[in-house]
């Protein structure tokens, strides 16, 4: 089909739907359609990757406890819907996760989940600091160099709250 019959296509539906008379979402569907927004995250891989073995690989890898759908938004953007919050939470939180030399950023959709929304800006990383003075060597300190380069979420400390040995610093 020819881009001009598309484009005519298109106008008529538009044409037809300026006089078709509004319908109110029922409840029930939007709650649906909340409990399914509720379990997605979208996946944006910082470059192009083989899609088909992308949802294929994927899931096997986070392990899941059930299915997980899959629908491609684009060539590198993905919306994983999960069947509960607990498989959902665990990739989430589960690290810095990648693909095929990819970087995955994983965002929660919120809101009505507008794709447009979705910032991708953020990506958590384990940053480890070499050479750093046994003066240093705690928690505070370690908080502070980490915030220097994001938001820190977790520091690898021993049982006394010093970071001995290696500081590992997430952030």
């Amino acid at each position: 089909m020819s881009t001009t019959a598309i484009n005519n296509l298109c106008e008529s539906l538009f044409k037809i739907a300026a006089y078709a008379p509004l319908e109110v979402l029922d409840s029930s569907l939007q709650a649906f359609g909340q409990q399914k927004l509720d379990l997605c995250l979208v996946v944006l891989a910082n470059m192009q990757v083989n899609g088909e073995a992308f949802r294929t690989t994927i899931p096997r890898f986070w392990k899941t406890s059930q299915e997980v759908e899959i629908e491609v938004i684009s060539d590198n953007v993905f919306a994983f819907f999960f069947q509960n919050q607990d498989d959902r939470r665990r990739v989430l939180t589960g690290g810095l996760w990648s693909f095929d030399k990819a970087l995955l950023i994983l965002e929660e959709p919120t809101g009505e989940g507008n794709f447009a929304d979705l910032r991708f800006d953020k990506a958590a990383f384990w940053v480890q600091i070499h050479k750093i003075l046994l003066l240093c060597m705690n928690r505070k300190i370690c908080l502070f160099l980490g915030n220097l380069i994001g938001d820190v979420v977790k520091i690898d400390e021993g049982a006394s709250g010093d970071c001995w040995g290696n500081s590992y610093v997430f952030g």
